[in-house]
Order: structure tokens, then C-alpha cells, then sequence
């Protein structure tokens, strides 16, 4: 980024605010869970500053954590007008060091230009589906009265309680 130039104090002229579930900018989010990664895409009818790939900020805030977190979103090219960056939806805190947001279930988290006079977007907080880990399997007979027994731990992020869970499947 040595030769990129911040163009936090020029006119964006902002045109549009998207927010992306992955990083090919493909598949558009209105909804967002803990931890999620949220890609963002900010697109201007002109270019602050042109012959350079440019480095503008964005804030983003919630309901909950009102205040806003700087950002930034790097130029996908010399004089392209898209510029691309990223954040993670947490729990605990706001950091612009780290480009975290936080946003408690229900919240609206906002995005908009540093001018707050331009383009803006905004996602709804959703409940994180539990995350299985330690996965066990056991399995007891043989033949057609064979069972498997599977047995994990699901972690709820939102609940911040650990459940316990054991399925019997069999097979023949």
C-alpha cells in the first residue's frame, strides 16, 4: 500500500454502499450472525483522487454501540471507483484497529461514508447457528444390528451456552 494515497479528507461523491456474505462481492447480505465476515463495497461516480489506487474510510455502528468505527476500504484498481474492504460482526467490542463491529441480536448495524452525507447501507443482526465441535464415534455390534452412536458438542455463540448432544444412527 506504499503508493496508495488515503483520500479520507476528498469529496467521494458515493454512489452506492453494498455488503457481500464473501469476498468475490457476488452474493449480497441483509443479515449477518456473530463472527461473520462482512464485505464491503463502496462504488463513487468519481475517482478522489485518479493516476493512484486510493484508501478511503468508512464507519460503520449499531443500536447497541452507537459509536462509530473507522475503517477502510482499499481501491480495487487505479482509477476503478470501487473500493473494497471487510469487517467482523463480534459480540464484545467495537475496534477500528481490528475492523470489528459489534451488534447485539436484532440490531441494525449501519455503514456510511465518512461525509455521513452520502451513500449508506445497514444489515440486521441475526442469531449464529451452533457451531459443532468434538466429534465422537462409537460404534457397538456387528452385522445388521450394528449401532453407531455420534456424540458432539454444539456451541451456541449467541446463548453462550455449550449443549451436549448424542445421536443414535444405525446401520445394516
Amino acid at each position: 500500500w506504499s503508493s496508495d494515497v488515503c483520500s479520507s479528507d476528498l469529496n467521494l461523491s458515493a454512489s452506492s454502499i453494498a455488503l457481500f456474505k464473501d469476498d468475490t462481492y457476488v452474493t449480497g447480505l441483509t443479515n449477518a450472525s456473530n463472527r461473520d465476515t462482512i464485505y464491503v463495497q463502496l462504488t463513487t461516480a468519481s475517482d478522489p483522487e485518479s493516476g493512484t489506487a486510493n484508501i478511503v474510510p468508512l464507519l460503520t455502528s449499531s443500536n447497541t454501540y452507537s459509536k462509530d468505527v473507522r475503517f477502510y476500504l482499499k481501491e480495487t484498481a487505479v482509477n476503478s471507483k470501487v473500493f473494497r474492504g471487510k469487517v467482523t460482526l463480534v459480540r464484545s467490542r467495537n475496534s477500528s484497529k481490528i475492523s470489528q463491529v459489534s451488534g447485539d441480536l436484532g440490531d441494525t448495524v449501519s455503514f456510511k461514508t465518512s461525509d455521513s452525507t452520502s451513500a449508506t447501507a445497514a444489515l440486521t443482526v441475526i442469531n449464529a447457528p451452533p457451531i459443532a465441535k468434538f466429534i465422537t464415534l462409537k460404534q457397538e455390534g456387528i452385522g445388521s444390528e450394528t449401532k453407531v452412536n455420534i456424540g458432539m458438542t454444539l456451541f451456541d455463540y449467541d446463548g453462550n451456552k455449550d449443549r451436549k448432544s448424542t445421536r443414535l444412527n444405525s446401520s445394516h
